[in-house]
């Protein structure tokens, strides 16, 4: 959640947010996912989530709701990004997938690599924003 004002900034001050698009790659708990759902209801929220168990907890005991401009894709979040890299442009782009790595887990490491980073630019906007939610130990 610290880098939600970062993420946050590629996006309208104002609420004229129509039209706007975020891909979070790792949906998790879904926490940065509804507070940016929220907070600007009028943004096209696509979460990629690998894990059908982590989705539907996500949604019974973390209150992650699916709407016409938020949606959850259960799908490898590397497969959906080279898909969609193609054809969609995202004004902010948020991954956090992690894996089971003991020092590095977040992200994972298929996303540590020059030609995923390479796709995370092909697929922003213009003006777009990426972030990648580190974690190690």
């Amino acid at each position: 959640m610290l880098v939600a004002p970062f993420l946050v900034s590629a996006l309208s001050a104002d609420s004229s947010d129509m039209g706007k698009t975020v891909l979070e790659i790792g949906l998790g708990g879904g926490s940065f996912d509804m507070f940016l759902h929220k907070l600007k209801p009028k943004v096209n929220i696509t979460a990629v989530e690998l894990d059908s168990v982590v989705f539907e907890t996500a949604k019974k005991w973390f209150g992650v709701i699916e709407e016409e401009n938020h949606r959850v894709i259960v799908q490898d979040g590397l497969e959906y990004l080279q898909e969609s890299s193609r054809r969609e442009k995202f004004d902010v782009i948020a991954l956090d997938a992690c894996d089971e790595a003991i020092k590095s887990p977040c992200p994972a490491k298929v996303f540590r690599n020059v030609e995923v980073i390479e796709r995370l630019k092909n697929a922003l906007a213009p003006t777009g924003q990426s972030s990648n939610f580190a974690c190690s130990f």
